[in-house]
């Protein structure tokens, strides 16, 4: 949903369908956290799943708004989506390439700048209320993409 916070109120511009990656067998996927990268439409979309098979796992997007099909005129969407589309996604992170084991996920926040002048991305999991798992920070240095989605 792309809306303009002001005077005189708050008003919705448009909606756009956000296209969710399939889980393997079982598993539930969703759009846990979005970043404003600039004021232009550009994200980074934090993904989590689950998986009694395949456990935790999540992935880091960068997605942009711009071509993507202004739904908001309709009052649901239809079965066949054709001529709508989606936000465009292009793949940052798969968390499993890391080689640690990741908790849950779910939130994400601008960190201080770098020595080095990067921006750097902190992102938190939390441990569901369980002895049996961790809360977790994650700190990254952001390096600027060469090619932004449009």
């Amino acid at each position: 949903m792309h809306y303009w916070v002001g005077e005189p109120q708050p008003l919705v511009i448009a909606e756009y369908l956000y296209p969710i990656d399939p889980t393997s067998l079982l598993g539930i996927n969703g759009l846990t956290e979005l970043l404003a990268l600039d004021s232009s439409g550009h994200f980074l979309a934090l993904e989590r799943a689950y998986s009694p098979l395949t456990k935790l796992s999540a992935n880091l997007f960068q997605i942009a708004t711009a071509s993507a099909t202004d739904t908001s005129t309709l009052d649901r969407l239809p079965a066949q989506l054709k001529g709508i589309l989606p936000i465009q996604k292009q793949p940052l992170l798969d968390f499993k390439t890391l080689k640690i084991e990741i908790t849950n996920l779910e939130g994400m926040t601008w960190g201080p700048i770098l020595a080095d002048g990067r921006r750097s991305l902190l992102i938190v999991g939390d441990n569901n209320f369980s002895e049996g798992q961790s809360t977790q920070f994650l700190l990254f240095g952001l390096r600027q993409l060469r090619q932004k989605v449009s």
